[in-house]
Formats: C-alpha cells, sequence, structure tokens
C-alpha cells in the first residue's frame, strides 16, 4: 500500500485483488476472462488479449492507496493513480465500487473531498499552483491553473457486481442504474455550461472534475482504450483519451459555418433575381401596353414599320407615341445623324378634303390626321418663302415638341 503497484498480483482482499487485476489489465493489455481453461494448475491462468492493447507507462505509472493532503491529517486516499502523459493526461484516480455502500451518495461524497484536494495551492518556486500540478509534474495548461482555463484531473469510477454471500450483490440492470444514481449524485462536481454553435453543442467545464464511469465486466470485455467509458454529462460510451476530450469539434463547426454561408448567398442571390425577375416583369407589362397601343397607330412614314419601333428592339418605345408622330426611334435617329430635313407632308388636295368630308378620312393614308395638322400649321404661303419650319413630331422617344409660336 501507498507506493508504486510493482507487486499487482492476485493474492489479498477482494477489494485489492480487484484493483490489482485492473491494472494488470491496463499494463498488459489482457485478462483473464474469457481466455482458455488453464490446464495446469501449477501455471499462470491464460490470458486472452483485449483489442485494444494496453495503456502507455507500464507499471511504473501506476500507485495504490496513497495518501493526497487536504490539510493537516486529512487525505484523500485513491485506490489508485495512473499517469498517462503519452496520451494528454498527467494523471488520473481510479475509485472501484464493489456495492458495499448501499447509499451511492456515500460513494458520490468521495469527490467532495477530491475537490478540495484539487482546490489546494502550494508555493512553487515563489508561484502559487495546485499542489496536484506540482506533485504530477503538469505542464499549466493542462490543468488550467489559470482564470483562463482550470479544468480538474479526471476521477474513474468503476463498479463491480460485488457479492453477497455465493451470489452477486447487483444484477447487470441494477448495476447500470446504480451507475446512473451515481451521475446525479455528482452532478455539481461534474456538470459544465453548455454552448452551441452553428447547432454544434458542447460544454466548457471551468473548475468542475472531468468524472467517467464504467463496470468491471466492460474493462474486462474492451479493455481501457476501447468503448468503455460514461463521460458524466455525455451520451454514449467512449475511449478513455476521447471521454477526456473536451475539445469541440472545430471542424465540424466551420463546416456548418460554411454551409450555413453559402446557405445565405445562395438565399440572397434567389431574392435578387426574383426582384430582379419582378423588375422586369414590370418594364415588361409596360413595354408590352405601350407596343399594343403604338401598334395601333399609323405605321412609319419612312420604314412603314411600327410607329414604337421594331419589336424587342433596344430602340422601341416603352411609352406611348403621339398621334402625330411620323418616324419610329430608328428612323428618327437616323434622320437627326445625317441631318435630314424634318418631314413635313404635302398638303392635302382640294379633292381630297373634299372626299374625306363626305367618305371619311381615306384608307390609302394612313398619316391623313398628321397631313391635316401639317397644314394648319404651316399652310402654303409658309412652305413657300423658304423657311424650313421645326417638325414636332421629330423628338426622341416619342415625345412631343411644344408648338413653336
Amino acid at each position: 500500500m501507498g507506493g508504486h503497484a510493482r507487486g499487482a498480483g492476485l493474492n489479498g482482499a477482494p477489494h485489492a485483488m480487484l484493483v490489482n487485476e485492473l491494472i494488470i489489465t491496463a499494463v498488459t493489455g489482457t485478462t483473464t476472462h474469457g481466455a482458455p481453461p488453464r490446464t495446469d494448475k501449477r501455471q499462470a491462468p491464460p490470458r486472452r488479449a483485449l483489442p485494444t492493447g494496453p495503456l502507455p507507462g507500464g507499471i511504473e505509472a501506476w500507485i495504490t492507496e496513497t495518501p493526497h493532503t487536504i490539510t493537516g491529517k486529512f487525505n484523500v486516499i485513491p485506490d489508485a493513480a495512473v499517469r498517462l502523459p503519452e496520451l494528454g493526461i498527467p494523471v488520473a484516480f481510479l475509485e472501484l465500487d464493489r456495492g458495499t455502500k448501499t447509499d451511492v451518495r456515500e460513494v458520490a461524497g468521495k469527490l467532495d473531498n477530491y475537490k478540495r484536494y484539487f482546490d489546494r495551492t502550494v508555493q512553487d518556486g515563489g508561484q502559487e499552483r495546485l499542489e496536484v500540478e506540482v506533485r504530477y509534474n503538469a505542464p499549466q495548461p493542462e490543468y488550467g491553473y489559470s482564470a483562463r482555463r482550470t479544468v480538474r484531473p479526471p476521477v474513474l469510477f468503476v463498479l463491480d457486481r460485488g457479492t453477497r454471500g455465493s451470489r452477486p450483490r447487483y444484477s447487470p440492470e441494477a448495476l447500470e442504474q446504480r451507475l446512473k444514481d451515481l451521475r446525479n449524485a455528482t452532478r455539481e462536481h461534474w456538470q459544465g455550461w453548455a454552448h452551441e454553435q452553428e447547432g454544434v453543442q458542447y460544454a466548457t467545464y471551468h473548475g468542475k472534475i472531468p468524472v467517467l464511469g464504467t463496470t468491471v465486466e466492460r474493462l474486462r470485455e474492451h479493455g481501457w482504450q476501447g468503448p468503455t467509458w460514461w463521460r458524466f454529462g455525455r451520451a454514449g460510451w467512449h475511449s478513455l483519451t476521447d471521454a477526456l476530450n473536451d475539445e469541440p469539434d472545430w471542424d465540424l463547426i466551420a463546416q456548418r459555418r460554411q454551409e450555413r454561408e453559402d446557405q445565405e448567398e445562395a438565399e440572397q442571390k434567389r431574392a435578387e433575381k426574383a426582384k430582379q425577375d419582378a423588375e422586369l416583369a414590370k418594364l415588361r407589362k409596360v413595354l408590352l401596353a405601350a407596343r399594343a397601343h403604338n401598334d395601333a397607330l399609323h405605321p412609319c412614314h419612312t420604314c412603314r414599320g411600327p410607329l414604337g419601333g421594331a419589336h424587342d428592339s433596344e430602340d422601341e418605345l416603352d411609352e406611348n407615341a403621339h398621334p402625330d408622330r411620323l418616324e419610329c426611334p430608328a428612323c428618327d435617329h437616323q434622320r437627326r445623324t445625317t441631318k435630314g430635313q424634318p418631314l413635313i407632308l404635302e398638303l392635302p388636295t382640294p379633292r381630297a378634303l373634299r372626299r374625306a368630308e363626305k367618305n371619311g378620312p381615306p384608307e390609302d393614308d394612313p398619316w391623313w390626321q398628321v397631313r391635316l395638322l401639317h397644314a394648319q400649321r404651316w399652310p402654303k404661303h409658309t412652305r413657300s418663302d423658304g423657311e424650313t419650319p421645326y417638325s414636332m413630331t421629330q423628338i426622341p422617344h416619342g415625345r412631343s415638341m411644344p408648338e413653336r409660336r
């Protein structure tokens, strides 16, 4: 007792023998359970190799029943402690429960003493540090001896069915319930603070003790690094290192964030496209209304095409053309570019006027009304004086110029 587990064997009290068996299982990666029967009693029992192999460090990594001073003569004495720096675990403490204490709260009460020990500070080189850090030579970031990170060393509870006479004390179902009761009774020591990023939930454990639970049967079946450990506060069974890993799944968070940003970008593009489509539809509706109006007017006097312009062309009018307009936008632009003379329709003959008065506008002259307007504004004597009048019809986009006075 109280030193390295050099003499770990199978002789002694049931509790100590079972602790020794757990250590041998960890050190050798083997177990006698499920192994072939022994044929020679003078030889050691055959051992079965576990799928996950041994823990690193060997027997030197273990100590058993060593007092850890809390204050004065008051100590906490774990059944065993193991140093696993190769796994990033400076020290972990083992507590075996064989069910001799009926009230599981008595077992849970051990964590009160562990917390007092974990909070104990000592002077080390003029610096105040936690005693457990100094004793086990743990790097400062490991157990967070700073305001930023103060996670404590883990405590591992291993529950056994125990014996009452020649029968097991607990059935497998009752042992599982006892493990759940132990979780509930120790909640104040292990429960952290829940967080969520991008739908990924995780917890932080400032000042809390990582508490793991399992059964002897699971250790015998899977080994120390198999799916053996239940981290109180989490779901499922994990390996020792996975159970003690408090880091959020940053890769998953980054993936979820990228997926969210991509989705938001896609939604924004869809919204912008929908807005553009709505605006285009509105403009199209205005264009079609103007096209219907302009197509009902007389054709272009120059090209004989639609007065509003060729359908779906760049210069098609998107508004109603004035009734006295004579050219489509393309012909009007061509005339202005070449500095051609404005259009003035010929005066109607007296005969044509009499016929129109009797029978209505001639069908072979779609520009009759504009011809009458030009005759009114530029009578014959005005045209003969050599002045070139400015046609009120030759303006961009079909808007009429105010009449010159």
